[in-house]
Parts: C-alpha cells; structure tokens; sequence
C-alpha cells in the first residue's frame, strides 16, 4: 500500500521480520530518518545519513536470507 507509514510498517511485517535483528536495526534507524526529515525543523545529520546506511549494508546476510526464505515459499506454494 503506497500510503503506508514507515512505523506501519514495520508493525505489519514484525513477524516476518523476528529472527532478523540486524535487519530491524536497519529499518528503525531509516524510519528515525525519515521522520526527521519529514516532521522536524531540522534535517538528519549526515552521521545519522551514514549510520543508517552502514546498518543496512550490515545487514546483507539477513537481506538474502530473507529474500531466499521469500522466493523458496513462492516456488513451493507455485509447486504446490
């Protein structure tokens, strides 16, 4: 859904998301960043910019992970 808060979400996905602490990570430091920039007078610094970033690249083995749990339940369900 294209109106979907980043704090929605992250709500709506929490299940699929347990077990996958660096990913979470990543996504809260991005959604802090967004609403900085979206709600307050003062823009993110580029230290909280990079920080974020580094989490989500951080987080590369559970990205794939996660993509490979998604596309082997596709092709079963697909299989099936």
């Amino acid at each position: 859904r294209l109106s979907t808060t980043p704090q929605e979400f992250m709500r709506q996905n929490a299940d699929q998301l347990r077990g996958y602490p660096q990913i979470q990570a990543a996504l809260t430091a991005a959604t802090q960043l967004h609403e900085q920039a979206v709600y307050s007078q003062r823009p993110p610094t580029r230290a909280a910019f990079l920080a974020a970033q580094r989490a989500w690249q951080e987080a590369i083995r559970e990205r794939l992970k996660l993509a490979q749990r998604r596309v082997i339940g596709v092709l079963r369900r697909n299989r099936d």
